[in-house]
Order: structure tokens, then C-alpha cells, then sequence
């Protein structure tokens, strides 16, 4: 499966022509979904605990899997999975479109109207905090009030210039044609949706997701 990155970043190669055609038909070449944050409230399925131990998820970039992982073996796999449209990497900004990389945990599980169920994450990580604060992207205030959200065992601010709304979703009201070829998200991992319906048993709050 071939996959490009709307932010100028083409994993494998393929005809710029093909790409074009395809958008064509898909009937866009912006992604369609908004940011999970304009939603209006839904249903809240559960809300976080800290929780230790178990099995984690481990989301593969570069492979574009999703696994649930338990011992060092894979219990479940999804392929085909998408990323923020600009890839991901280090996110150092709002509304950089990049899918951030790191040790995050899962804080609610949440009804969607938009994407079915929204799978939320505690991003920005302290890590993510202290690099921008070392960068001074960030004031020592801003990193305190992250900071002290962690060690309470809350999800952390979500409307500092480091960005927010950070999660797991499926492809709800987008098109699943763009799914297969395109990285559309805002920054957060989209599966198709039958496959976010086949994840949520394996998963709770508190869960560890590691984004490599």
C-alpha cells in the first residue's frame, strides 16, 4: 500500500499523476475529518486511572502497524494505519499537523460523532514539556501547569501552543478512499474503522502507547 504525506513527505514512490487521480476521485486533496476538538461533547466511555503493567500499544511509523503488545510479542496487529499530514516526528507546535513521537499514556475513551470513538493521550508528555522548554517555546509556567497535571494523574493542558487533542480515531465521516493513500490527520493515528472496532477490547485507560 502506498501512502504519502500531504506535508511533503512521499514514504514510497509513486507517479505524481496516479496521486492527482486518485485525489480526483476521492473528491478532495485536503483531508476532510476536522480536529477532534471541534467536536461537540460526547459520551464519555471511561476516564483515566494510572495504570501500570500489562500490555501497551505500539504504534510502528515507519511500518504503519498498530499492535498491542504483551511480553515482547504481538497479541493483535493493524496494518495501513495513518498519521498526522505532515508525519510524524518530534510536534513542536499546534497545528503542525505532525504526529508526535513518544511514550504517551491513554487518558479517556470517548463516543464520537465524528470518528465513532476518540481513544485520548496525554500529550504533551513532560518530555515534549521539557524540550520546549529548553527551547523556550514554552514558558516555565506553562511547563509547571504540565507538569503538575502528570504527577496528579490528569490529562494535561490541551490549549497551550504545543497543541492538544492527540489520539487514536478511525476514519468516522472522512472518506476511506484518502485512508488507504493519504496521512490526513490533524496529528492524531486513524484506523479504518472496522479496525478501531476490533481494538477497543484490548485496550483501557492508563494504557501505555509508545509511538515510534
Amino acid at each position: 500500500m502506498i501512502r504519502l504525506s500531504l506535508g511533503g513527505i512521499m514514504r514510497r514512490s509513486q507517479p505524481l499523476q496516479s496521486i492527482l487521480t486518485l485525489l480526483l476521485i476521492a473528491g478532495g486533496c485536503t483531508p476532510p475529518p476536522p480536529l477532534p476538538s471541534e467536536e461537540p461533547p460526547q459520551e464519555v466511555v471511561c476516564v483515566v486511572p494510572e495504570s501500570e503493567g500489562g500490555s501497551y500499544l505500539l504504534v510502528d511509523t515507519r511500518r504503519d502497524t498498530l499492535s498491542v503488545m504483551r511480553d515482547g510479542r504481538i497479541e493483535k496487529s493493524f496494518e495501513n494505519i495513518a498519521f498526522g499530514s505532515a508525519g510524524a516526528g518530534r510536534k513542536r507546535r499546534r497545528g503542525d499537523d505532525i504526529t508526535p513521537q513518544g511514550r504517551y499514556r491513554i487518558t479517556e475513551i470517548r463516543r464520537s460523532g465524528k470518528f465513532g470513538h476518540f481513544i485520548a493521550l496525554d500529550y504533551p508528555s513532560l518530555e515534549d514539556a521539557q524540550r520546549a522548554l529548553n527551547d523556550k517555546r514554552i514558558t516555565p509556567a506553562t511547563f509547571e501547569l504540565i507538569r503538575a497535571s502528570h504527577l496528579q494523574g490528569k490529562p494535561p493542558p490541551q490549549d497551550t501552543i504545543l497543541g492538544g487533542h492527540i489520539g487514536i480515531h478511525g476514519v468516522g465521516k472522512g472518506d476511506p478512499k484518502i485512508h488507504q493513500f493519504i496521512n490526513w490527520t490533524s496529528g492524531c493515528i486513524a484506523l479504518e474503522d472496522r479496525q478501531l472496532i476490533q481494538l477497543l477490547p484490548w485496550i483501557r485507560c492508563g494504557m501505555v502507547v509508545k509511538i515510534q
